[in-house]
């Protein structure tokens, strides 16, 4: 059995046309969850609670140290991420697993943050609230041959 390592998967923003690597990561994450809404059914009766999902979310945190360089065209920097953020900028996203296959979307950076500790570099935390669905290329394909939709791409930004 192979693992794919952390080292190996890259996050890019889309800056300008052009996919960027955020630059001096040390760690992603990628968190899915929905809402539940309480329903009432027989089992209720046996003092057990029943739900249903409704509205499902997603968000994604970054880790990483900031680099001296405040503009890149190689790299999209720490400050290129605050820029997003304090202009509310709708931010196009894409993970690749380094195996021909990643996700993709888009959504708005809610956070934030950098730290300076002796001793030590600089390093931020940032958070992406998705925005929509997000998508997987390798399961999108998949779904295409299939015919069940039409996948488009427009100036490099994917639209169903």
């Amino acid at each position: 059995m192979e693992f794919i390592k952390g080292e190996d998967q890259l996050f890019y923003i889309l800056k300008e046309e052009s996919w960027l690597p955020v630059g001096c990561l040390t760690a992603d994450s990628f968190t899915e969850s929905v809402e539940m809404l309480g329903t009432t059914t027989r089992d209720n009766n046996n003092g057990w609670k029943t739900s249903t999902p409704t509205n499902q979310s997603y968000s994604i945190s970054l880790n990483g140290l900031i680099n001296k360089t405040y503009i890149s065209d190689s790299i999209a920097t720490y400050y290129d991420l605050v820029v997003n953020k304090r202009y509310k900028q709708l931010v196009f996203w894409k993970a690749d697993d380094g195996l021909g296959s990643y996700d993709y979307g888009q959504g708005y950076i809610t956070d934030i943050s950098k730290a300076s500790n002796v001793d030590e570099f600089v390093s931020f935390d940032c958070t992406i609230t998705g925005f929509g669905e997000p998508l997987n290329e390798e399961l999108a394909r998949l779904l295409l041959e299939a015919g069940n939709f039409v996948l488009l791409e427009t100036n490099g930004k994917i639209i169903l």
